[in-house]
């Protein structure tokens, strides 16, 4: 730091400037300081919507979610063609997604979670990689709190697709 370019400045005004310059030094470091805290609280939030998470479907459905969703990052091409060949019938969108990922192969879900393990992949910058997400659900199973009939889903299906012909309306 240098004492600015000020030609009629008094020896008061250049203490106050050097004051106020460690004073903003000392708020960057708290700035800096809360950043780190909300990032690991963000993190201890999302362990804790897995969790919750986990006791509402199950561990087990959980965590094959957790895989498909990783499935669906790393071939998020697949997904960006459905919506281009659907952007007239935005209803279509979802169920063309849907079997479209039905026809992954097992091996290339052994292939990402392989990836997600070596390189420790996460969804953003919010999430803890998916790999300890996972992990931290085998620690901790839950047991489904209800499961749905076919019935019931048909239903669920038929009240849904009323608002998926908005999807694609802004």
């Amino acid at each position: 730091m240098h004492a600015p370019y000020i030609p009629n400045a008094t020896f008061g005004e250049l203490i106050a400037f050097y004051l106020m310059r460690l004073l903003s030094v000392v708020v960057r470091v708290l700035f800096y300081c809360l950043n780190i805290l909300h990032y690991r609280n963000s993190q201890k939030a999302e362990y804790l919507a897995d969790y919750l998470g986990s006791r509402v479907s199950g561990t087990a459905a959980f965590i094959a979610m957790n895989d498909r969703i990783g499935v669906m990052y790393n071939n998020n091409h697949k997904v960006q063609n459905c919506i281009n060949r659907n952007l007239q019938t935005p209803e279509e969108i979802i169920p063309e997604i849907v079997a479209e990922f039905e026809q992954v192969p097992d091996i290339e879900y052994e292939r990402v979670k392989k990836l997600g393990e070596r390189e420790l992949h996460s969804l953003d910058a919010a999430h803890p990689p998916t790999h300890y997400r996972n992990e931290l659900l085998h620690r901790f199973p839950a047991e489904a709190m209800h499961e749905f009939t076919d019935e019931e889903n048909r239903a669920m299906n038929i009240e849904i697709s009323v608002h998926i012909s908005k999807l694609g309306q802004s």
